[in-house]
């Protein structure tokens, strides 16, 4: 295990790998007691998922037609008129 080119692996007296549902993976080491290190190291590894090709997918899924008649049929909508004011 390196940390800015530092052979780490025998200083590392313990760690913690904890993943959330959407986040990315976090990776906790704990350090044995030396002069060179100040507390923990945390690190994140991985990408954050491009949000592009889900929202994509969404509006392919959305049909034009169906959200027209439904927003006709739909009373609950505000009116607005020609001149952008409420009807």
């Amino acid at each position: 295990m390196e940390i800015d080119g530092r052979d780490v692996a025998k200083e590392i007296v313990g760690y913690r790998l904890a993943q959330a549902a959407g986040e990315l993976p976090e990776l906790l080491l704990r350090p044995q007691a030396v002069d060179d290190w100040e507390g923990l190291a945390r690190i994140v590894a991985g990408e954050v998922p491009d949000p592009g090709p889900a929202a994509a997918a969404f509006l392919q899924a959305i049909d034009p037609g169906e959200t027209g008649a439904l927003s006709v049929v739909r009373t609950t909508w505000m009116r607005i008129d020609k001149v952008g004011g409420a009807a």
